[in-house]
């Protein structure tokens, strides 16, 4: 037995003592084999930290120089971290009493100087973390011994230049990062001994050309980022040696002309970002691309797009676009992208939808067209798209919307048309009977009334917002066609009359927005019947808290469906008061005859149901008719 507790004792030192609260620095923490020492405001090292530590942390301190770091005493070292100190310098003898540190953190200090033989000793180094420093220059043979490391970070020092050989004999490396220096140029033979790199980060410098070869050796890069920077053409051999690049950003640089030979060596590429340049047209691909699945060009001065641009790139599946000079919806120069699933066309100048705009994408899904300049629609334009779920004409200058156009989508999910011109939606806009669809924005628009016959049978819609049109008034019975809508925006529509069962039908409404209206009372009946999950949002109205609403006040108070309570504006004597607080006689009426409730005029209901929303009067009660109300 005991020859098993000293087998323990050798092979588990750290374990018998740094679990020992006695040996734990003042102030520190000691789980395990971790000894932390954050936030403490040292100067230097404390002096009794464990001798047999394996991590070591001293993150946010005011250590000044590794002197004061006796790392001799360490001997078992593998993680020390560093962060956020006011270190200015590492020397050649910092580390050279810990050559079993795999891991090393130093970001976010005041280094300036780096020793060329500061790691000399670090032979199983395998991170090393030098962002956010002071550092500008990095002799030859820096990392010349630490062929082992993995991964570098060098962001966000002062680099402008990488010293040749700078890399060399990194054969091990996976992840280099050099963004945010000031690179201007990447030299033939940069990066060419590192044959194990995956990922490479260049983004944010100043980089305005990079020579051919500069990339060559990186035979196993699958992402690069040179985003942020400052190149205006993308040569044929710019990108030479990326057999097996994946992930290609070139975003906001003053990129104005590619090569189409530029894209020849990445024949893997999946992933391109061209974000922000200033290119007039699409990348034309020479070589075919099948892999290529998503295009990003926003922000560009992209004006048209000829036929031949897509034709060696046919699976690409998003195409991004938004924010360019397209007049028109380029429909010859996507015809060819049978399998387009997402189109961005946001924020161009096209004026019009013609019909037949998207022919040959019958794979999309996703289309966006926000923000453009949208005035007419032709009510053929999405023919032909059967798997369309989802349409974004947000933000346009749509005053109608034709017979059918949104028909013969028996796929569609979502349209939103919000924030347009909208007066009038035809009849059949949405088809007879929308089994698909389930959500409809229509806020921002001119509607004065519901649009009942536009709308159309939807069955299955779930929500539908109408905020802020100048919807007056809600007839009868005006949503009888959305038999499972369960969400209802009719916010700041100007509301002041509303049927006593103008949500008739909406068994499954879960969601009811009145606020910011002018309703100043409420038929008591109008809630009666709905489920008792409904939850209504009735504030900011102008509410007379009179015998009119002695109804509601009474339902009031068995329910627990309002997320904010009823506030009286009218009389002036209960203004501020709320209503579900007063008693019932607090709610008597100044007079014999007052204005108490909006009723239904039977005996001249017009034939016309759109036109029910208009046919109300005011009719006045005395007090005892208003409280044979509540007693019924």
């Amino acid at each position: 037995m005991w020859l098993h507790i000293l087998i323990a004792l050798f092979a588990h030192p750290l374990k018998m003592i740094v679990a020992s609260n006695a040996l734990c620095p003042a102030g520190c923490s000691c789980p395990s084999e971790t000894v932390e020492c954050t936030k403490l405001g040292l100067v230097r090292a404390p002096a009794s930290i464990p001798r047999h530590v394996r991590v070591l942390n001293m993150d946010d301190n005011s250590l000044h120089d590794l002197e004061s770091v006796s790392f001799r005493w360490f001997p078992y070292l593998q993680q020390l971290s560093l962060q956020r100190n006011r270190i200015e310098r590492i020397d050649e003898h910092s580390f050279a009493q810990i050559d079993g540190l795999r891991r090393l953190y130093l970001t976010e200090n005041n280094i300036g100087v780096v020793s060329r033989r500061a790691f000399r000793r670090l032979l199983r180094l395998r991170h090393l973390y030098l962002g956010w420093n002071h550092i500008s220059h990095l002799h030859s043979d820096t990392f010349s011994h630490l062929s082992r490391l993995k991964i570098v970070h060098l962001n966000n020092n002062n680099i402008c230049t990488v010293t040749e050989g700078l890399f060399a004999g990194l054969t091990n490396l996976e992840s280099l990062t050099l963004s945010h220096n000031c690179l201007s140029e990447l030299p033939d033979g940069t990066f060419r001994d590192l044959g194990s790199l995956h990922t490479l980060l260049l983004h944010s410098n100043n980089l305005q050309y990079v020579q051919p070869g500069a990339f060559r050796g990186l035979q196993s890069v699958t992402s690069l980022n040179l985003s942020n920077n400052s190149v205006t053409n993308v040569t044929s051999d710019m990108l030479e040696g990326l057999p097996s690049l994946q992930v290609l950003e070139f975003r906001n640089n003053r990129i104005s002309f590619i090569h189409p030979e530029a894209f020849g060596a990445a024949l893997n590429l999946t992933y391109l970002f061209l974000d922000f340049n200033r290119l007039k047209r699409p990348p034309v691909f020479a070589h075919p691309h099948p892999g290529l699945r998503f295009l990003s060009l926003p922000g560009n001065e992209i004006e048209q797009i000829p036929d031949v641009t897509f034709r060696n790139a046919p699976e690409i599946h998003t195409l991004l676009l938004g924010r360019n000079k397209l007049g028109r919806v380029p429909t010859e120069g996507l015809t060819v992208m049978t399998k387009l699933v997402v189109l961005n066309l946001s924020e161009n100048p096209i004026l019009e939808l013609r019909e037949h705009s998207f022919k040959g994408l019958e794979n999309l899904r996703l289309l966006s067209l926000r923000d453009c300049l949208i005035r007419t629609v032709s009510g053929q334009a999405f023919s032909g798209l059967n798997q369309i779920m989802g349409v974004f004409l947000n933000g346009n200058r749509i005053v109608k919307l034709p017979s059918g156009i949104f028909s013969n989508l028996p796929s569609i999910f979502s349209i939103n048309l919000n924030g347009n011109l909208l007066r009038h939606i035809e009849t059949g806009a949405f088809g007879n009977h929308s089994a698909s669809l389930r959500r409809l924005f229509l806020q921002n628009n001119r509607l004065q009334r519901v649009p009942k016959r536009g709308l159309g049978m939807m069955p299955n819609l779930k929500d539908l917002y109408l905020d802020y049109n100048p919807i007056r008034s809600i007839g009868y019975s005006s949503f009888a066609q959305l038999p499972n809508l369960r969400i209802l925006g009719l916010r700041s529509c100007n509301l002041s009359r509303l049927h006593d069962a103008a949500f008739e039908g909406l068994g499954k409404l879960r969601q009811l927005d009145l606020r910011v209206n002018n309703l100043r009372n409420l038929p008591y009946t109008i809630f009666t019947d709905r489920s008792s999950e409904l939850v209504v949002e009735l504030d900011q109205n102008p509410w007379t808290c009179d015998c009119g609403m002695l109804g509601f006040h009474q339902w009031l108070k068995t329910v627990q469906r309002f997320y904010r309570e009823i506030v009286c504006v009218f009389p002036q004597r209960l203004q501020g008061a709320k209503l579900a607080s007063l008693d019932s006689n607090s709610l008597n009426c100044s007079s014999d005859v007052s204005l108490l409730s909006v009723t239904e005029r039977t005996d001249v209901l017009p034939h016309n149901p759109d036109d029910w929303e208009t046919d109300f009067e005011f009719t006045t009660v005395t007090n005892m008719d208003a409280q044979k109300v509540t007693n019924n």
